[in-house]
């Protein structure tokens, strides 16, 4: 059985412990606000459009969101194909 020994070495340390608290705080308070969900990190670094989450398909009601540099269009028709949405439209972000 292997013993372990925890005992603080002062000099070994790293950084100082208020960077370690802060950090400890930090990482907490991103836990609370994404733990239970099913994809966490989706929603931390998504790059936010002007017309994102706002436009929804007139055929699935699925969201739009950039399907191409410049262009909108079906999440659904993008991810899903065509058994799940025919809309072929697409908006110009311009």
């Amino acid at each position: 059985m292997t013993k372990i020994i925890d005992a603080a070495a002062p000099a070994l340390q790293i950084i100082g412990d208020d960077l370690w608290n802060a950090v400890q705080d930090r990482l907490e308070k991103t836990y609370a606000r994404y733990a239970g969900k099913t994809a966490p990190l989706n929603d931390s670094h998504r790059a936010q459009y002007l017309l994102s989450r706002l436009l929804t398909c007139a055929c699935c009601g699925g969201c739009y969101t950039l399907v191409a540099q410049d262009c909108y269009g079906c999440y659904n028709r993008k991810t899903k194909g065509l058994s799940i949405c025919a809309n072929t439209k697409t908006i110009t972000r311009h």
